[in-house]
């Protein structure tokens, strides 16, 4: 334990003095010459020996840890260029196809070509028997007769209709006029009948004794009176009714007339029938009209005697009857008179209202039929038709190329009859050639309309400052696209195959690294780069883990985001075994 207290340092210095005088001592001993002389040889033995143990001992360490921990290469991060580039097999083909066609449904005579042939304008691909082609157009004279012959009778059917919507037009017009004249007469004579009763009543009402001596009698002529009115309206709508069927049957025979002098015969039972029926349901408007004025009438005469009746009766049973029972009777006669007059009005406005539908359905026009349409667009189909079997006759049946090219396809054989549709395809020499080639969507990514391109055959054919023209998705493949460079004239003939390249370069990135240094785990790219470590044995390396981000990348550099890597950090790009975050690795010696 350390001394304490103030002479606490003097007793550390005497025992310091104490320690020196005997280790002097030991030191300074001398045992005889000879064990002085044996006791030092071995000593220096023992040394030695624990010295070569030691020696061995780290060399054997040295190389048991040099085996164990990774040997690395490294490198620092640099200013590059990642050019890209894009390479794909494709094939020359035909800028532009033509397509031969004819009338489908004729025999073919003779195939004077095979697909795979060069052909020039005019010569003769094949022919068509003509037997067929005389035996098509009789057929087609037939077909065209007969739709002229429908379409004249689509149109006078019209002409009959038309004919009728006039005739049943000018009939509603006329109803309506007699709707109107009748409803209003109806209407004035219930009103002035309403303001009479009335005139009766406030007269009564007022004590006006020299105008209403004796109102009994007064009372009974007034309901006389309606009674002889109504009786008249009633004539009058019965004789109306006689007039509307009278009308009808006018109209039936006219009917039936103008239907005999259009056919030109007389009619049967069943089209006398269906005129009847027809025309009665045209004027049914007209009729049910006339039938609800005499109802309205008799409705009206019947409340008239009604009333005369009841009145006639109280006087039988009471020979007097006081003022009240007088005002009452005047009260139900003018209330009677006030109801009349409503619907007299309701029912002109009714009968208006129906007459004016009449005429709007006489008015309307009548519904066209697409009929005569596709007829008449049939006859001109089979007129075209008519027309180029015409032409084939002319040319003798002989179909010949139109231009310069390739036949690429035959859809037609001897014997059978020529197709629905193309018959021949042939490519147009003279439109060029273009080059098509397929890249995968990722390649798409790098690739623009207008790049450079470069074009090489087998036999080692360069084209150059050509560009790509177009990218569309291939029909075959959906994840293939399909690039199409135009070439020059006459530089590729149809079929050749060859090899696309595209270069594309890009400006300089600061940070880049080889493509092997970049590492991914769990979808983050990361690098490892080189840090030194001091330990008892000295200087030592370990792996430490960078995420990045790539912003372009090629077959042998990636280029990072500036600022992810220092320009002093050593990146490891290779290792003589797998190494992970952490672990210590050796530097390959250059």
């Amino acid at each position: 334990m350390k001394p304490i207290g103030p002479n606490s340092n003097y007793m550390d210095l005497e025992r310091k003095i104490y320690m020196n005088d005997r280790l002097a001592k030991l030191w300074n001993f001398r045992f005889d010459d000879k064990v002085n002389k044996s006791l030092r040889q071995k000593a220096m033995k023992g040394l030695a020996g624990f010295i070569i143990v030691m020696i061995l001992f780290t060399v054997l360490s040295r190389a048991a840890d040099s085996m164990t921990i990774a040997t690395v290469d490294v490198v620092y991060s640099e200013k590059k260029s990642i050019d890209q580039s894009v390479s794909a097999e494709g094939v020359a083909v035909q800028n532009q196809e033509q397509a031969i066609s004819t009338l489908s449904g004729i025999k073919v005579k003779d195939i004077l070509v095979s697909k795979g042939q060069e052909v020039t304008v005019g010569d003769t691909l094949f022919t068509l028997d003509m037997d067929d082609v005389n035996e098509k157009i009789l057929e087609a004279q037939y077909d065209i007769k007969k739709l002229e012959l429908q379409i004249e009778d689509y149109q006078s059917t019209e002409a009959a209709t038309d004919n009728e919507n006039v005739i049943a037009g000018q009939r509603a017009s006329q109803d309506y006029s007699n709707a109107v004249k009748n409803g209003n007469a109806a209407i004035t004579d219930a009103y002035n009948e309403m303001l009479e009763a009335g005139q009766v009543l406030e007269d009564f009402r007022n004590g006006n004794s020299s105008e209403y001596t004796s109102q009994e009698d007064q009372v009974e002529t007034a309901l006389s009176n309606t009674v002889t009115e109504k009786e008249q309206l009633l004539a009058d709508a019965i004789a109306n009714q006689g007039s509307v069927a009278q009308d009808l049957v006018q109209k039936i025979l006219d009917e039936k007339t103008k239907s005999e002098k259009a056919l030109g015969r007389t009619l049967t039972a069943a089209e006398n029938a269906a005129i009847e029926t027809k025309v009665t349901r045209e004027d049914q408007i007209t009729q049910d009209q006339a039938e609800t004025e005499v109802a309205s009438a008799e409705a009206a005469l019947q409340t008239a005697k009604d009333s005369l009746s009841q009145y006639q009766t109280d006087q039988q049973n009471s020979a007097q009857s006081d003022s009240t029972q007088t005002e009452e009777t005047l009260q139900e006669t003018y209330n009677s008179k006030v109801k009349a007059y409503n619907e007299a009005v309701q029912s002109a406005n009714e009968s208006k209202q129906a007459a004016k539908r009449a005429i709007e359905d006489a008015n309307k026009e009548t519904a066209t039929t697409s009929s005569e349409e596709s007829t008449q667009l049939d006859l001109e189909l089979k007129q075209k038709a008519l027309d180029k079997l015409n032409e084939l006759v002319e040319s003798g049946g002989i179909i010949t190329a139109p231009s310069d090219g390739i036949i690429i396809q035959m859809d037609i054989t001897t014997g059978n009859s020529t197709p629905d549709g193309v018959a021949v395809v042939m490519s147009d020499t003279s439109a060029g050639t273009r080059f098509v080639a397929q890249i995968t969507k990722e390649q798409q990514k790098l690739l623009s309309r207008g790049d450079a391109v470069t074009i090489t055959t087998l036999d080692n054919k360069t084209i150059e400052n050509v560009t790509v023209d177009m990218m569309q998705t291939n029909e075959e493949n959906k994840d293939l696209i399909d690039v199409t460079v135009l070439l020059p004239e006459d530089s590729l003939e149809i079929g050749t195959s060859a090899t696309m390249n595209v270069s594309i370069v890009s400006a300089p990135y600061p940070v880049c690294v080889p493509i092997e240094a970049i590492r991914t785990e769990d979808n983050q790219n990361y690098v490892l780069v080189l840090t030194e470590v001091s330990t008892v044995l000295g200087t030592e390396y370990k792996a430490e883990r960078i995420d990045i981000t790539i912003s372009k990348k090629n077959s042998k550099y990636a280029a990072l985001a500036e600022g992810t890597l220092a320009g002093d950090q050593l990146v490891i790009y290779s290792s003589s075994k797998e190494i992970a975050e952490g672990d210590r690795v050796r530097v390959e010696a250059k």
